[in-house]
């Protein structure tokens, strides 16, 4: 969820937790407990998030691939911990969707029937990965964004 401070993003959120059980994770808050126990900064370096990274983005790489047989994939993209994966309404000629079919929007509701929050622009789903996540919550997310893809084929 996004917004300017003070918009309600973290009681929608705990709300979304709380009745459907998706994730959340709020980065502030977590900065803020850092601040509190007497961290004077936070360091990515002491809390070793780019080794962490490194071993991470050849399996989120390695995920992604698995949805190049799917029938409405037309393409894979990724750098780091954010992947796109295009949807196309021919996988042979690559034709796209047009814009009335909305299957963005159609993913985006598959999405939340799987407790998941997909972030389509267009046609194509975006994955923004926080980078705290670990190996089996990569492994669930990508699960249930293939399911997502999968049921819509």
């Amino acid at each position: 969820l996004l917004g300017p401070p003070g918009s309600g993003k973290g009681t929608q959120a705990s709300l979304l937790s709380e009745k459907i059980g998706f994730f959340h994770f709020e980065t502030s808050s977590v900065i803020k407990d850092k601040l509190k126990n007497g961290d004077s900064e936070v360091n990515i370096e002491e809390e070793k998030t780019l080794a962490r990274m490194k071993k991470l983005i050849p399996v989120f790489s390695n995920l992604l691939e698995k949805f190049r047989n799917l029938a409405l994939v037309g393409d894979i993209r990724h750098i780091g911990l954010i992947g796109a994966i295009e949807l196309v309404k021919d996988k042979k000629t690559k034709r796209s969707f047009s814009f009335r079919e909305r299957i963005g929007l159609e993913a985006y509701k598959e999405g939340i029937k799987h407790n998941l929050i997909l972030r389509p622009l267009g046609n194509i789903i975006y994955l923004f990965l926080p980078l705290c996540i670990k190996k089996d919550e990569l492994q669930d997310v990508i699960d249930r964004t293939y399911s997502v893809i999968k049921t819509l084929s």
